[in-house]
């Protein structure tokens, strides 16, 4: 699972209260920190990355990251299915180069788009980080929701932006 097992514990109750039509529109900070800096990884563990981040301006980077969260969420609610039918093997991964492995582009508006093959077309960019967890087994946390995680997002993005990204590709090569 992404997320911690104490913000698992500690969020319990909270999860417990916005079920159903009791959403109090909370969030954990602990597991948006969390989201963050997984982002912030991605985004600037590769030239190719890096690139990606550095030709996305503000607006565009909030929807790439909202983008790719609300395709993790689809994908960990995904398994979190196969996993119920025990239909999960958490040891496979597909190999970069299989058949199995998708392949995504990343477009200069935060737009993710999966593709057959990827090609020279300067329109788009690649970022394995992404692409790897696209392609990993994973089943998230209850509170961490793509309705949560775009709450606490919208309130935190400015300052994580302002404070972690920007720093961050200013000092990469």
């Amino acid at each position: 699972k992404l997320g911690s097992a104490s913000a698992d514990t500690q969020n319990k109750t909270q999860a417990d209260n916005d079920s159903g039509d009791k959403f109090d529109k909370k969030f954990s900070w602990q597991n948006m920190e969390e989201f963050l800096n997984l982002v912030l990884r991605h985004l600037t563990e590769s030239k190719q990355c890096r690139t990606l981040a550095k030709a996305l301006d503000k607006a565009a980077m909030q929807q790439l990251i909202l983008n790719f969260y609300e395709m993790v969420d689809i994908i960990g609610r995904e398994t979190a299915e196969k996993d119920k039918q025990q239909k999960v093997d958490w040891k496979w991964r597909p190999d970069p180069n299989s058949a199995e492995w998708k392949k995504y582009v990343f477009a200069s508006d935060g737009a993710i788009y999966q593709v057959d093959k990827y090609n020279d077309n300067n329109d788009y960019f690649q970022c394995s980080g992404f692409e790897r967890t696209f392609n990993d087994l994973f089943v998230l946390d209850d509170n961490l929701s793509y309705t949560n995680i775009k709450i606490a997002f919208t309130d935190k993005f400015d300052e994580w932006y302002t404070t972690k990204m920007q720093p961050k590709l200013q000092s990469a090569n």
